[in-house]
């Protein structure tokens, strides 16, 4: 250092304690200047409706889900069970409503979920409360065979009311797709121009398209990934892109609570581990029927 230099005056040392003080003042500051304005609801309140006024007043929400039986061996039927998406849509319903959750056949219940028809005295919700995308797998040798019938991705741009009128192409056939009750309305594929073939189940179905049944299986696009990662599923492949089931004719429920509950559904966490859950159920039946096991 030079002589002429001057030198460098020390610092002022700031106690620790001072920025300990200001980290405890500061969220006390933003408490007071924001925290105690209102915060805006992150979800706006459902409409009330008489139906959602019925079931508060009795006390039970009353449903009908699908039920069927799962795969097991061919001397060994199981009893029906319900349906996963079905039970977890049902019993969220009875959350929202805080009531407890009663299974019940068609005629005895409030509410009923997918294939069953709407009672006189209630409304139903029928479809929409799944994943309305579809992808659809056929034999990977068959691929050029119905090329011509693949959804391609600009379908899914048109509008809805635009795709009944696509020209089914020329085959020499029309493709069954095989496809388990209420996984899709059948009119979404008959206006493709397929012929729908309805199984009991979506496992059903796969059992069906497997035996060869179909010419194509029509299923969630996550569940048609995780089958074609199983090596049993080598000789299968994606048949276009997936594309969207929902049609404007597809039966949907007229109470205004229902439908607010619905689009809350959809956009829940609840919905998404739920599809995540059926996949993976899905996938353990299909495992099963490679052991030997039956869909009865």
């Amino acid at each position: 250092m030079s002589e002429h230099a001057l030198p460098r005056s020390p610092r002022p040392h700031q106690p620790r304690w001072c920025w300990v003080a200001a980290g405890l003042l500061l969220p006390l500051l933003w408490w007071l200047l924001i925290g105690q304005q209102p915060v805006p609801a992150l979800q706006t309140a459902a409409p009330s409706s008489p139906w959602q006024e019925q079931v508060l007043q009795q006390g039970v929400l009353k449903v009908a889900v699908r039920s069927y039986p799962r795969p097991s061996l061919p001397d060994a039927p199981l009893p029906p069970e319900p349906d996963v998406l079905d039970l977890a849509y049902a019993q969220w319903l009875a959350d929202q409503l805080q009531v407890p959750l009663q299974l019940q056949a068609p005629e005895a219940a409030d509410l009923q979920l997918q294939e069953h028809a709407a009672l006189a005295t209630g409304p139903a919700a029928l479809h929409g409360y799944g994943d309305t995308q579809l992808q659809l797998v056929v034999l990977r040798q068959q691929l050029p065979r119905w090329h011509p019938w693949a959804p391609s991705v600009w379908h899914n741009w048109l509008p809805r009311f635009l795709t009944a009128f696509i020209p089914a192409p020329a085959a020499d056939a029309t493709p069954r797709v095989c496809m388990g009750t209420g996984v899709a309305p059948a009119a979404a594929l008959q206006a493709r121009g397929w012929q729908p073939v309805v199984a009991r189940s979506s496992i059903h179905a796969i059992s069906e398209f497997l035996s060869g049944q179909c010419d194509a299986l029509a299923e969630s696009p996550a569940l048609i990934a995780r089958l074609l990662a199983q090596p049993s599923w080598r000789f299968y492949a994606p048949l276009g892109h997936p594309w969207s089931a929902q049609t404007a004719a597809a039966p949907q429920t007229e109470d205004a609570w229902l439908q607010a509950m619905q689009r809350r559904w959809r956009g829940s966490h609840a919905w998404h581990q739920t599809l995540q859950h059926r996949t993976s159920t899905i996938l353990l039946e299909a495992a099963m029927l490679e052991d030997g096991a039956i869909c009865h």
